[in-house]
């Protein structure tokens, strides 16, 4: 054995599929996001080269995408080599996933899917209107910022709040998807079967990634 370590172009990248929760969801409850994490890593997606990850929609995220980051180095020589996809709800996509995306784009990481159940903007100091009806005139909309490839959305409309609308943010030249509706209150709606298929497949897309 030679002792060298494989190039950067020969190395599998670590994969990562990230599920966040939503405001009202914790791990001593039982709740749909739980369940897609559970059925991810029963489908075999937590292994040797891809990880399973559940985090609450307010979760450090520096320091979560630090670990990631992290995960992705090959031998300490600072070659991060990381796929990331992320599966929110509620707060989880409007709040958590925005503001791991910026994390992520601080240390040149890009997200390649993000899918998202009725997506529930949060601002940073003031609890806007997290009520909002979706096409209200001073509803306001999800913005994703730059360094994500893909974005699968799913809203409802049967009761408040209804996920907002998501759109590219400045520099943002994701392709995302025209969102589809489903017959499903909010609090429900992560137990979607429409949501955990899509997570499934965007899954193994994401394994099929070199």
């Amino acid at each position: 054995m030679s002792g060298r370590t494989a190039s950067s172009d020969e190395r599998e990248p670590v994969r990562v599929h990230l599920c966040i929760s939503g405001f009202t969801q914790t791990e001593q409850t039982p709740n749909g996001v739980f369940r897609l994490y559970s059925e991810l890593c029963r489908l075999g997606f937590n292994n040797g080269v891809s990880r399973v990850l559940l985090y609450r929609w307010n979760s450090k995220w520096a320091e979560v995408a630090e670990f990631l980051w992290l995960l992705g180095q090959e031998e300490g020589n600072g070659d991060c080599r990381v796929e990331i996809n992320i599966y929110a709800y509620s707060w989880g996509m409007g709040w958590g996933a925005i503001q791991l995306v910026n994390e992520l784009r601080r240390r040149g990481i890009t997200v390649n899917i993000i899918v998202s159940a009725d997506g529930v903007y949060r601002h940073k100091w003031f609890k806007l209107p997290a009520m909002a009806r979706r096409n209200a005139w001073w509803a306001p909309t999800i913005k994703i910022p730059p360094r994500v490839r893909e974005v699968t959305p799913f809203h409802q409309r049967q009761n408040v709040p209804q996920g907002h609308v998501i759109k590219r943010g400045k520099g943002c030249s994701a392709m995302i998807h025209e969102s589809r509706e489903l017959e499903s209150d909010h609090q429900y709606i992560d137990d979607s079967d429409d949501f955990h298929l899509a997570c499934i497949h965007a899954s193994r897309r994401l394994m099929e990634v070199r």
